[in-house]
């Protein structure tokens, strides 16, 4: 920390040594602004993506869709990290690279669709938005829940999401439909 003593200052000195630093900085803030930062250098749109690999948009988006390629998707634009795309060029062009692949979070998948429905009642799009998990991610999950037992379709009518008539569907036992069979117990 500095010491300053403060003493009688001219006014007319005080302000252009304070223009002084303001120009400067400005001029640095718009320096800085112009040249691309380090981090926006790191991240690629498919296009740079598909020249630094060398491959066609077509076949990125192959890759996309088996897991082979790490991928940021913000709206409808595809992002890539220049150095998840060298590690991939290094390792060989190894399909599943670090693990991403369709069975990538499958239980937290799961478990995230099953929490969902024990305290909603909806219809796959209705799940798919609330929780972010891939439409055709949650017709398989629905199938594997199905058949264990654990969900229940209650009802079909219009989806709040979609305007289509879908099944609403639930994992907590207290919504699900009741049985017309007689007890006979």
């Amino acid at each position: 920390m500095h010491n300053f003593v403060l003493g009688p200052i001219d006014p007319k000195t005080l302000i252009d040594s304070i223009a002084e630093k303001v120009t400067i900085n400005l001029l640095n803030a718009v320096r800085n602004e112009q040249q691309p930062s380090q981090q926006q250098k790191q991240i690629l749109t498919i296009k740079q993506a598909s020249e630094l690999l060398n491959l066609s948009v077509p076949t990125l988006y192959r890759k996309i869709s088996k897991g082979e390629l790490l991928v940021a998707k913000r709206s409808k634009c595809l992002y890539f990290s220049r150095t998840e795309l060298i590690e991939y060029l290094k390792a060989g062009n190894n399909p599943k690279h670090k693990g991403q692949g369709k069975d990538k979070g499958f239980e937290n998948q799961l478990k995230t669709i099953f929490q969902y429905l024990q305290h909603h009642i909806a219809t796959a799009s209705m799940i798919a938005e609330a929780t972010g998990v891939p439409q055709k991610n949650i017709c398989r999950y629905k199938r594997e829940l199905e058949k264990a037992g654990r969900l229940w379709e209650v009802e079909k009518r219009k989806c709040k999401a979609t305007g289509f008539k879908a099944w609403y569907l639930t994992t907590n036992f207290d919504y699900s439909p009741k049985s017309n069979q007689l007890s006979l117990f």
